[in-house]
């Protein structure tokens, strides 16, 4: 009995190291992917949940990567290489413990790169609420590292370049119009011009009719209002964006930066035509549009924080009309921007939306979304906009006048006249031209004349002047004393101006 007993226990001893063997040799390996709800660590800065995290998931620092080098920001940890590379088979959150909480007026966003050298791309973390470590879904895996971004510096940054630009980059180097046959263009014409930098201009014919030609000299749009001239011929790049065109009807029209506009001016005789350029209405929500725009353009493309280019050129100008052109196709944007009922918050909050700029800049909106919501970046795009009215308002008016002349019978009139007394040694000409206008020469001063009839009267208008004093708007009487002799007369002016080397001519130096 007893060997039987043994026996058994023997036997069933090695049934049981048997059973026991044979499992050990046909256990399947762990599942690839696991379902991880609470935070695993993975490297010694960053921890992985989702639901389905790779069982051989990795983070480890590597001491070879170059971290991104983006203005205005730095990194809050070593940059990690999370193995295995390659896409994931569903996004899993990752969280990088920083160096140091990040600071309040800073932001976070995650660099990532297939390669330890770069390039970099941007995604969108969010902060934990210690603001310790920064939380990304990630859906594939590769080279990691977070950065922080000074908004406040960025800010300061934007605020500085914005006003230096203002102070002395408020023109651009456009090209002057040109103008055929202008002598032609003049006869019987007088055009004269107010203003300091903002226009540049021409007069003269173009398939047998005047035109006047101007081109913007200015960084920004300027409103044109227009009194007697024909519908404008635009010419440029504004056309190719049909927003930009049909913006400004009726008498108004909008002069973008670098553009060229021919204006129709063959008037009718003692008609006049005005053209004034000022900084406002569609013009001022354009700058502001258009700033806004340049910002994001320049952090985007280079990651400078500058709202003011220096040296703006025509190929840049059209890119950013082209963001304008996108922002004014939103209809909130294009209600927002109308200046008959303008608010600065409310027009940058129609036109830069998250939607927007996301679709507009891709994954660089990651940092530009941001900028766009945080407080005093828009306080200073509302109040930086004043300063901008205030400098230019007084810099961009201009104003460009064309009269055509009344068919003036000027006969016995026409000709230079010439003053004539030894006793004043400066000379003084008296110059009538055909077209009705003349010029009044005491010195180096020139006062412009523009010669009219009033019944059978001839009197003479002053329209503009070089030297001399003031008399603009200054009317003289011009009568015909004799076939040698012009007076012109008015309260405290009595002057006789003579043909040279005509006998009164002689008599008046002689006797005077």
């Amino acid at each position: 009995m007893r060997r039987a007993v043994k026996a058994s226990a023997a036997g069933l001893m090695a049934i049981v190291i048997g059973v026991t063997g044979c499992s050990s040799k046909h256990d399947p390996k762990p599942a690839e992917y696991t379902n991880v709800t609470q935070p695993r660590q993975i490297g010694e800065h960053v921890f992985v949940t989702g639901p389905q995290v790779h069982r051989d998931m990795k983070a480890a620092p590597d001491t070879s990567a170059k971290s991104p080098q983006m203005p205005l920001t730095r990194p809050l940890a070593p940059v990690q290489h999370l193995t295995p590379d390659g896409p994931l088979k569903a996004p899993v959150k990752l969280e990088f413990k920083l160096d140091q909480a990040v600071p309040a007026g800073s932001m976070v966003v995650m660099a990532t790169a297939e390669s330890p050298t770069g390039p970099w791309t941007l995604t969108e973390s969010q902060l934990s609420p210690d603001r310790k470590s920064a939380f990304v879904e990630a859906p594939h895996l590769s080279w990691w590292v977070p950065l922080v971004v000074d908004l406040q510096a960025l800010v300061k940054a934007i605020n500085d370049d914005f006003y230096g630009g203002l102070s002395g980059n408020l023109t651009t180097q456009a090209d002057e119009p040109e103008c055929q046959d202008k002598k032609k263009a003049d006869e019987g014409f007088s055009i004269s011009s107010e203003g300091k930098i903002a226009l540049m201009w021409c007069f003269g014919m173009q398939d047998g009719k005047r035109v006047l030609k101007v081109v913007n000299r200015m960084r920004y749009p300027l409103q044109l209002d227009r009194s007697g001239l024909g519908d404008p011929i635009r010419k440029g790049f504004v056309l190719e964006f049909q927003q930009l065109a049909r913006i400004g009807s009726g008498e108004q029209t909008i002069i973008f930066p670098f553009e060229e506009i021919v204006f129709p001016a063959d008037l009718k005789p003692a008609q006049n035509g005005k053209l004034h350029a000022e900084f406002s209405g569609w013009a001022f929500t354009f700058a502001q549009l258009e700033t806004t725009a340049t910002l994001l353009l320049n952090i985007a493309s280079r990651g400078k924080a500058s709202a003011m280019e220096k040296g703006l050129t025509v190929s840049r100008y059209t890119e950013i009309a082209a963001k304008v052109n996108e922002l004014l196709m939103i209809p909130d944007c294009l209600a927002a921007a109308n200046p008959k009922d303008f608010n600065a918050g409310k027009l940058i909050g129609a036109c830069f939306k998250d939607e927007w700029i996301k679709e507009a800049f891709g994954w660089k909106s990651y940092l530009l979304v941001p900028l766009m919501t945080f407080g005093p970046l828009l306080e200073f795009l509302r109040s930086s906009f004043n300063a901008v009215f205030d400098i230019m308002n007084g810099r961009a008016k201009y104003q460009i006048t064309l009269r055509r002349e009344e068919s003036l019978d000027l006969r016995g009139f026409v000709g230079q006249w010439e003053f004539n007394c030894p006793l004043v040694a400066t000379p003084r000409f008296l110059t009538i031209r055909t077209n009705g206008t003349a010029d009044w020469v005491d010195g180096e001063a020139l006062w412009r004349l523009r010669l009219y009839r009033t019944g059978s009267e001839l009197y003479g208008k002053v329209v503009s002047q070089v030297n001399g004093i003031d008399r603009i708007g200054f009317v003289v009487h011009v009568v015909k004393q004799g076939p040698d002799v012009v007076e012109l007369a008015a309260e405290g002016l009595y002057d006789l101006f003579y043909r040279p080397q005509s006998q009164a001519w002689r008599d008046a130096g002689a006797s005077c």
